[in-house]
Order: structure tokens, then C-alpha cells, then sequence
């Protein structure tokens, strides 16, 4: 690895670190240059600013996320088994690297464009596979401010979890926000039975 991309991967890891271990507000280029063993004006150098460095581990995270999320959903079958794969999807996804978990979904708060923008377009993605609950709801008044709703709760949710040091843990509430998701489309008869799978 050359020069260039060695100081490169060593401000992100040490980015990943600070963030898990401290949080991004008040994270300063010092900081992140001393836990890197870089030299002065190497975050400055490798990406212009900390914001910039952040947005490249989140933008990254976004994707990688976006992949396994939107095949789930994917799938052929009714919506209430595909919005439950996906959201199975994205619970392993976070358990599987808290570090990451905390960067993507507690620290984005705290970020600059364009995390700020790439994190809306997220959500309009999560309300959007929700939104699609509505093709086979009991009641077909059902308004897009529920899957928003939604959508809000079950990241707030995530957060709490993953701010609690659950983040590992998060593949068992799967039933619990499966529960949450299908309530308002499908009553409670389904919504009890996939909180029973658990």
C-alpha cells in the first residue's frame, strides 16, 4: 500500500474508532491525526476535512447496508414477508459490526452535508418499502404518514439500542419491530403472529 493509501485507511479506522469510543461532536483533525499516528495535516491532505473523512465511512456503510436490504425486500411474496426479511436484513447487518452500527445510525445526527442528505434519502427508502404495506392493507385509507411514522420509530429504536450497547443484540428484537410495521396495514391478528415467530 503506498504512502497516500496507507495514511488514508489509517485517519478512516482511527475515525471508526473515535466515533465508537467518543462520539463525532467535538472530534477534532487533531485528534483523529494523534489516534492515526499521522502526520500533521494528513486528515487535511487524504480528505479535505473530518466531515469529509466521516461522510466516506458513512456513504460506504449506506451501501453496504442498501444491498443485502433492498434484495431482501426484493424477494417475490407478500409484502409482510418481505418487509420482515429486510428488516431481518438490516438488524444482522448492524449486529454485525458495532463500531459501524454507531457510526451509521446514532453519529449521522451529528454530521455535515452530504451525510445529511444521503441519510433522507435513506429514510425516504425505508418509508417507501413501508409505503408499500398500503397495496395490502385491511383498511385501504391507510395514510404514507403511518409508514413515516414508522419509519422514524423503528430508527429511534436502532438508536437507542445501539447508544445501550445492544447492538449486537438487535437480531432479537425482529419480531418486536416486525410487530410495529404490520399493525397499521394488517391488523392485529398478523402483526401478534409475527411477533410470535419473534
Amino acid at each position: 500500500m503506498s504512502g497516500v493509501g496507507e495514511e488514508r485507511e489509517r485517519l478512516r479506522a482511527a475515525l471508526r474508532d473515535l466515533v465508537a469510543e467518543r462520539g463525532l461532536a467535538g472530534l477534532g483533525a487533531a485528534d483523529l491525526e494523534r489516534r492515526a499516528r499521522v502526520p500533521a495535516g494528513a486528515l487535511e491532505r487524504r480528505f479535505g476535512d473530518l466531515d469529509t473523512c466521516f461522510a466516506a465511512l458513512w456513504l460506504e456503510a449506506d451501501a453496504a447496508l442498501r444491498e443485502p436490504v433492498d434484495e431482501a425486500f426484493a424477494r417475490p411474496g407478500a409484502w409482510r414477508a418481505r418487509i420482515r426479511a429486510a428488516l431481518a436484513a438490516e438488524l444482522s447487518f448492524l449486529a454485525a459490526d458495532e463500531p459501524r452500527a454507531r457510526l451509521y445510525v446514532t453519529e449521522a445526527v451529528f454530521a455535515a452535508e452530504p451525510v445529511r442528505s444521503a441519510r433522507r434519502a435513506a429514510m425516504r427508502r425505508r418509508v417507501g418499502m413501508l409505503d408499500a404495506g398500503r397495496l395490502e392493507a385491511s383498511d385501504p385509507d391507510v395514510s404514507i404518514a403511518i409508514a413515516e411514522a414508522i419509519a422514524g420509530a423503528t430508527w429511534e429504536h436502532l438508536n437507542r439500542a445501539i447508544r445501550g450497547g445492544r447492538a449486537a443484540d438487535l437480531p432479537a428484537d425482529l419480531g418486536e419491530l416486525t410487530y410495529l410495521t404490520v399493525l397499521p396495514y394488517l391488523g392485529a391478528r398478523a402483526a401478534a403472529a409475527e411477533l410470535r415467530r419473534g
